[in-house]
């Protein structure tokens, strides 16, 4: 039994040896939607039309694309939650969108952002540290470190 997705629909289909034409082929001997991804929701006349092993095979098959739908899926939350954080930043600025959250929303909020923040630990993401930016001073320049220690500037002069 080969499966194959057409559109809408999930084909089976059955292939047998044509002597005389010296070729296989297939006929497609049942389908169903294409968004069915667990054999329970598969219409029973099907599965009854379905040899043991294409049973198996048929499992199989829903349970590894619904595998690797959940990993797209993951992956796909993984790429744009930055973009979402932004967006929830941008939305705080809206007065209208303010009005309608309400506290318990906020500490929800707070706590799936602690919660991010632990599952990225766990992950071994590191939270980054702000550099700190060392400008290099010539000779007749004010080092500004120097004005933050209250002590008087000096200018270097040769």
């Amino acid at each position: 039994m080969q499966i194959r997705v057409q559109g809408k629909k999930v084909q089976l289909i059955r292939t047998h040896y044509i002597k005389s034409k010296k070729r296989t082929e297939g006929k497609v001997f049942a389908s169903f939607d294409r968004y069915i991804n667990d054999m329970s929701r598969v219409d029973k006349s099907i599965i009854q039309q379905l040899e043991k092993e294409e049973v198996d095979k048929l499992e199989l098959w829903l349970s590894e694309r619904e595998n690797k739908h959940n990993v797209d899926s993951a992956k796909n939350y993984l790429l744009n939650v930055d973009y979402s954080i932004r967006q929830a930043i941008e939305s705080l600025s809206v007065e209208e969108a303010l009005n309608d959250l309400s506290t318990d929303k906020a500490d929800k909020i707070y706590n799936e952002m602690a919660l991010l923040a632990k599952s990225l630990r766990k992950a071994g993401f590191k939270k980054p540290v702000k550099a700190k930016t060392t400008v290099k001073t010539t000779d007749d320049q004010v080092d500004i470190g120097d004005l933050a220690d209250d002590k008087p500037a000096t200018i270097n002069e040769s």
